[in-house]
């Protein structure tokens, strides 16, 4: 995030939902610990709630096999013991003009003894244990700030005009991304084994509609020789008929109805 002026920031809070611990480091200096204690190897430990229903028994939801189990408000209620929040105000001296790094690091809480007592193969086709959750997954972080004082937005939509960013190749995009204009555009590095074939990308958004779009590669070089440009192919982006996400085709799952 951006800082104008450090001596008009009244208020930033970051507020952070996770599985397992969380360490908050600002401009490389840590700055607040939740369900982590200093040195600690591992997160807090959830109590056996967290991972059994009234009966003693793993909670399962969803798709079991051939069944379809649905969850009671007391398994809800033991399920919402997971999620952990933590809540930082941010000490306005360690801010700095310009750009400012926000760092969290999420550390795995142990899995109960329980769920190794209870791995079973007689789900009716089910894995051997599905907890559909796991000990360490960040949620949700929010940096807010009671006053547009000293600081600048970056989550105000598309900046004006054409904006260019880098982008995971397996993250699917979507036409209300725009880049974050705190990170800087960053050369193109394709890692892959000799003679074979490899992608990577650029996303391009605006706030007006783009027309007449064209890429023209340059010839890749590397230690090992160079790649022609006439080798390189440029494939652009095409909507598909719904917002849908690649998750399916990029690990093997779905039928592939939707693209």
């Amino acid at each position: 995030f951006r800082v104008t002026d450090p001596a008009k920031v009244q208020s930033l809070k970051l507020t952070v939902s996770y599985h397992g611990g969380a360490a908050v480091y600002l401009n490389g200096k840590e700055v607040a610990r939740g369900h982590l204690a200093t040195g600690a190897k591992l997160a807090e430990a959830y109590p056996v709630e967290a991972f059994v229903g009234p009966d003693g028994k793993l909670m399962v939801f969803g798709r079991v096999g051939r069944k379809r189990v649905m969850p009671t408000e007391e398994d809800s209620r033991r399920m919402a013991l997971r999620r952990r929040t933590l809540e930082v105000k941010f000490p306005t001296q360690l801010l700095r003009k310009g750009v400012n790094v926000l760092a969290l690091e999420i550390v795995r809480a142990p899995y109960h003894k329980v769920v190794d007592e209870q791995k079973t193969q007689n789900w009716d086709g089910a894995p051997l244990y599905n907890l559909r959750w796991n000990t360490c997954q960040l949620l949700e972080a929010r940096l807010t700030s009671t006053t547009a004082e000293g600081v600048e937005p970056n989550l105000a939509g598309h900046t004006a005009g054409l904006q260019v960013w880098n982008s995971s190749v397996l993250r699917t995009d979507f036409a209300l991304d725009s880049g974050d204009p705190c990170e800087v555009l960053q050369p193109i590095t394709l890692a892959t084994a000799r003679n074979g074939i490899s992608s990577d990308k650029v996303v391009i958004g605006s706030s007006k509609p783009i027309r007449a779009l064209k890429a023209t590669p340059s010839e890749l070089r590397g230690a090992g020789g160079t790649i022609p440009a006439s080798a390189l192919r440029v494939r652009y982006a095409a909507p598909g008929p719904a917002q849908y996400g690649v998750y399916e085709y990029t690990y093997g799952f779905g039928e592939g109805r939707i693209r």
